[in-house]
């Protein structure tokens, strides 16, 4: 499985985790609705973007690639015919997981358009009236008060005094823009239906809304009123995915409105230490201090290491000097393919691919040289084409070899630059689906290195 959404989730957890931690030591027992509001929202937001901040480089790959003439001693042929029969195999065990994601993020997805669409059904044959500046739909079958886009919905035929107090309750959610913080909480939840944090957000962000909306309906009518309305109400059946009037948590919400209320602004103490849990998280949990902020004029070949790196899953004895060795070959080839369009196409040609291992054992700085210049990946896996073309093009007799069976009527011995870019996109994609690396070492302590490793399709 691509290494890629595993970090961003380890990271993201890691964020939701600090910060709701903090949430729960600092102010969860503060009385202060639009402080807490504001905390969960933000920092809901700020965990899907800190890991998102690999984007941003703080220093340009170089433009000419390390002259690194010294290629594997390796050749290696396999032909598509037995890579197609590879993948037509038995389901491989790793697609179990993205499957289940996509069914889950499909439950999900469908179950938000349901949603949508009897809301916006309700509004189409619902009774209409109004509550000061706000619409009122009335339904038989909306089964619990609740509010969004600036519209208010009740069940037909509430008594007059409960509908006054679910009117003065959900017109303080709208007043509030409540609604407006749940839309990405819920577009969130599609995405991250897996996640505990994501629904632990969901659940807490939905309970201070409420608090702050009873608090809003006790300036109206007596605590002891509102309170067996919500007791009584409560016992009446209702759907689990609409937060409601008369929603739980019930027992909190009750004694939120008879308990001494403790409203505190956010101190300076308090804040400061929430800036620097801030500051570490975005230090830790981005790249700013790995793969895209190296030193590249510091990076020396994998041939004056002590020892080159190999794959962690190597267990072969490795010359010190040689990374290629047998695991790398079987990952490799058990994962690349001759693009159909490239066989196609008649699309062959040969690719050299320069990256760096730094000391963390991480792949990054992915380039390639053509025999028309220099290609590289950005860290979503992008091509974009260098303009400073090689002098010199290396090449070698030892190089991996993919052969294909395909068009060869038109295929010349060097496709076009932009044909070749089929090539790197796989070369990209399985070189980033590797697992990570055992760093060099030199002098007893992991450095970074650059490598090369040719690749050269052929159709037959």
């Amino acid at each position: 499985m691509n290494a890629i959404p595993i970090d961003y989730l380890l990271r993201l957890s890691i964020i939701w985790g600090a910060l709701l931690v903090y949430y729960h030591f600092f102010l969860a027992k503060n009385h202060n609705w639009q402080l807490r509001r504001v905390y969960l929202f933000s920092t809901y937001l700020l965990g899907i973007l800190i890991p998102l901040l690999p984007a941003v480089q703080l220093n340009p790959l170089p433009e000419v690639l390390p002259d690194l003439s010294v290629i594997p001693n390796f050749a290696f042929e396999t032909a598509a015919v037995q890579l197609e029969a590879v993948e037509s195999r038995a389901f491989s065990w790793w697609l179990v997981i993205p499957l289940l994601y996509g069914i889950g993020v499909f439950v999900q997805l469908c179950l938000f358009l349901k949603n949508s669409w009897q809301i916006w059904r309700w509004k189409q044959v619902g009774e209409r009236s109004s509550f000061g500046r706000y619409a009122i739909v009335e339904h038989h079958s909306i089964p619990s008060p609740f509010a969004g886009w600036r519209t208010i919905f009740l069940p037909r035929k509430l008594d007059e005094e409960l509908q006054s107090v679910a009117c003065l309750h959900e017109a303080a959610h709208l007043r509030s823009h409540h609604n407006l913080e749940r839309l990405p909480l819920a577009l969130g939840q599609i995405l991250f239906w897996f996640h505990p944090l994501q629904w632990y957000y969901n659940h807490a962000l939905s309970t201070v809304q409420e608090y702050q909306a009873d608090e809003a309906v006790l300036q109206h009518i007596p605590t002891k009123t509102y309170g067996h309305i919500l007791i009584q109400q409560s016992m009446q059946p209702t759907h689990q995915w609409q937060a409601g009037l008369f929603a739980s948590p019930l027992k909190q919400r009750i004694n939120m409105m008879v308990s001494q209320k403790n409203k505190q602004p956010w101190r300076l103490p308090q804040m400061s230490l929430f800036l620097g849990l801030l500051g570490l998280l975005v230090f830790s949990c981005s790249d700013m201090m790995s793969p895209a902020g190296l030193d590249y004029e510091n990076v020396i070949s994998h041939l004056e290491a002590d020892q080159a790196p190999v794959l962690v899953t190597s267990s072969e004895e490795t010359p010190s000097k040689q990374f290629v060795n047998p695991t790398l070959l079987k990952t490799i080839y058990s994962t690349i393919k001759y693009p159909a369009t490239a066989r196609r196409d008649g699309i062959e040609g040969s690719i050299l691919a320069n990256f760096i291992v730094d000391e963390q054992g991480k792949l990054n700085a992915l380039a390639f040289a053509t025999p028309d210049g220099y290609f590289k990946a950005d860290p979503s896996g992008k091509i974009k084409a260098v303009d400073v073309k090689p002098a010199n093009f290396i090449s070698s007799d030892d190089e991996v070899v993919i052969v294909g069976y395909g068009n060869t009527e038109g295929k010349t011995s060097a496709s076009p630059s932009g044909n070749l870019e089929i090539l790197i996109e796989e070369i990209t994609r399985v070189m980033t689906t590797l697992p990570d690396w055992k760093p060099a070492m030199k002098d007893g302590k992991a450095v970074p290195v650059s490598m090369d490793l040719s690749f050269r399709y052929k159709l037959e």
